[in-house]
């Protein structure tokens, strides 16, 4: 018969995370992975090219609306392109854990720190649900020192240290160029909110990160 503490160990290591896996070797995370190219994208690679196909017509269809000085269909274009390219940014396990880990950051308006830990419990987890590798458990381990520093534990920049882990879940080759066209859009938004006619180049450095984003996701091995 097995023993009664057993099973109650065994049914808390299927509900609390932090029990059901070693502590993260920092020596073995930092070294074998760099952060910024955590780019295991394919399982989501066609609805985020379907989104960035979608955000590029759309700034096109901005385009050629200013031509004509449609400046209504210009915004409605602008708009349809930024949600689309919003969407495609956070496609994607890896994505929406850093889009949680930035809406945490964005959270501490002010300096309490027991608003920012209750957080937390929720960013261990979703790390957790991710693929387990050296990046997964050098993001856990960021998280978890931006906890200790929150907590007074330790030492540091508990913003910094979430910015790390934010890090070490991104793929730079595509989040990079998005984050430009995405300022890019931002740009030509404000063009427009000031009633200004955009200029060709507020387009084209629009397009340009868009292709680079694109060609980078189709160059990924496929499964």
């Amino acid at each position: 018969m097995r023993h009664p503490f057993a099973i109650s160990a065994f049914v808390i290591c299927l509900f609390v995370p932090g029990f059901a896996r070693a502590a993260p070797d920092s020596a073995t995370a930092s070294s074998a992975v760099t952060r910024g190219q955590y780019c295991d994208v394919t399982a989501v690679r066609a609805v985020v090219l379907e989104e960035l196909s979608l955000s590029f017509a759309m700034v096109a269809k901005a385009d050629k609306a200013i031509t004509e000085n449609e400046f209504a269909d210009v915004a409605m274009a602008v708009a349809s392109a930024s949600t689309a390219l919003e969407l495609a940014s956070s496609r994607g396990a890896a994505a929406r854990t850093t889009r949680l880990i930035d809406a945490v950051i964005d959270a501490k308006s002010s300096e309490d720190n027991k608003q920012m830990v209750d957080w937390f419990p929720l960013l261990h987890t979703a790390v957790f649900n991710l693929p387990q590798s050296a990046y997964t458990q050098a993001a856990d381990q960021a998280i978890t020192k931006s906890e200790g520093i929150l907590d007074g534990d330790r030492d540091g920049d508990a913003l910094d240290q979430l910015r790390t882990a934010r890090h070490w879940l991104t793929c730079d080759r595509v989040d990079a160029p998005l984050e430009v066209a995405k300022q890019a859009l931002g740009d030509l938004n404000k063009s427009l909110y000031r009633h200004e006619k955009p200029k060709p180049e507020l387009f084209e450095a629009i397009y340009a990160p868009l292709r680079q984003a694109m060609d980078v996701m189709l160059a990924l091995p496929t499964d």
